[in-house]
C-alpha cells in the first residue's frame, strides 16, 4: 500500500482509559484526585493523572491488557477501601473504555502532604510517622516518583522513603496546620 509509512500496520492504535471519579453522597465530579493506574498481572504503577474538573483521569497509550486503579482524594476515603483488594479490568488495544468510581466523604479537616521522591521512580514506600499522634501513614510513589497522603491529621511529620537499593539521605520534617495545606 503505497503512502503508508513502513511502520503503519505495526503501531497499536491508541488505547483510551477514562477513570470518572464521582461522590457517592451526590454523584458530583471529584476533581484533583490522584489516579494511580497498575498493571494487574505485575502490580507496578504504569501511570499516574489528577481527575479534571469533570471528574476524568484520562490514560492514553498503546496498552491492552489487566489493569486496577487506586484513587485518593482530599476529604474523601481512599479507594479501595482499607483492605478491600482492587478489581481489575481488561482493556484492549485500540479499545476507549471508561470506568466510574464512587468515593465516601471523609467526615472532619485535615491536610495533605505531596512531595517528589528524588530519583524519580515508582515503587518508593513513603511513611509520614507523628511521634505526637503515635500513628504512621503511608503510600507509594507513582511512575513519575510523585506522591500525596490525603487526609492528613494536623501535626509534625517525619517523611520517609523506602525502596530496596536505596538509602534515604534524610528526612525531611513537615507540620500541617489548618490553611496550609
Amino acid at each position: 500500500h503505497p503512502g503508508y509509512p513502513p511502520d503503519y500496520y505495526l503501531t497499536p492504535p491508541p488505547t483510551t482509559i477514562r477513570i470518572v471519579v464521582k461522590s457517592s453522597a451526590d454523584s458530583t465530579a471529584i476533581s484533583g484526585a490522584n489516579v494511580v493506574l497498575y498493571n494487574a498481572n505485575t502490580g507496578e504503577s504504569v501511570s499516574r493523572e489528577f481527575s479534571q474538573s469533570d471528574g476524568i483521569a484520562t490514560f492514553q497509550a498503546s496498552l491492552s491488557g489487566n489493569y486496577y486503579v487506586r484513587i485518593s482524594a482530599q476529604g474523601f476515603k481512599e479507594l479501595p477501601e482499607g483492605s478491600v483488594s482492587p478489581v481489575p479490568f481488561s482493556v484492549s488495544s485500540g479499545q476507549t473504555i471508561s470506568q466510574t468510581y464512587y468515593m465516601n466523604a471523609l467526615p472532619g479537616t485535615f491536610g495533605k502532604i505531596d512531595g517528589t521522591v528524588n530519583p524519580h521512580l515508582p515503587g518508593f514506600l513513603i511513611v509520614a510517622t507523628s511521634s505526637g499522634l503515635n500513628t504512621e501513614y503511608h503510600t507509594y510513589s507513582g511512575p513519575d516518583g510523585y506522591f500525596v497522603l490525603f487526609n492528613i491529621p494536623f501535626n509534625t511529620y517525619e517523611i520517609d522513603a523506602i525502596k530496596s537499593g536505596y538509602q534515604s539521605s534524610n528526612q525531611p520534617q513537615v507540620t500541617l496546620t489548618p490553611g496550609s495545606a
